[in-house]
């Protein structure tokens, strides 16, 4: 187990999102003493609000910033706070439906890159 604290930002709030599928395993790799899970319900994409229609703000938010570059943003505003950000490489999970088995993802080659990143995120904080 590793000392200090990990924040956890999924980029999706779908109920059951798969990107928050993997930022679970992500924290399960990494094993932090303490992990915080940003409940924000920010409208970064919430798919179980899109049959109803977005809300005006969601609207004009997505307008001004998109999907995967949102989470380029979101770096940008955490590194004056002395958090540290791992950029890259990135692991993009495809066939999401092909690889959970609930929230632990099954598919070598991603949990691999996914544990790697975190051994490099372990890598890069003083714990």
């Amino acid at each position: 187990m590793a000392n200090g604290t990990l924040l956890c930002i999924s980029g999706s709030l779908r109920q059951d999102s798969f990107n928050t599928r993997l930022v679970k395993e992500a924290a399960r790799i990494f094993d932090a003493q303490t992990t915080l899970w940003a409940d924000l319900r920010l409208p970064l994409y919430d798919q179980d609000l899109e049959a109803d229609g977005l809300p005006d703000p969601v609207k004009t938010l997505l307008e001004r910033s998109g999907g995967e570059r949102a989470q380029y943003m979101l770096r940008h505003f955490l590194v004056p706070h002395g958090a540290e950000v791992v950029h890259g490489p990135e692991v993009l999970v495809g066939s999401n439906f092909d690889q959970f088995d609930g929230d632990r993802l099954i598919n070598e080659i991603n949990l691999k890159a996914l544990t790697d990143l975190m051994g490099t995120l372990r890598a890069s904080v003083k714990l």
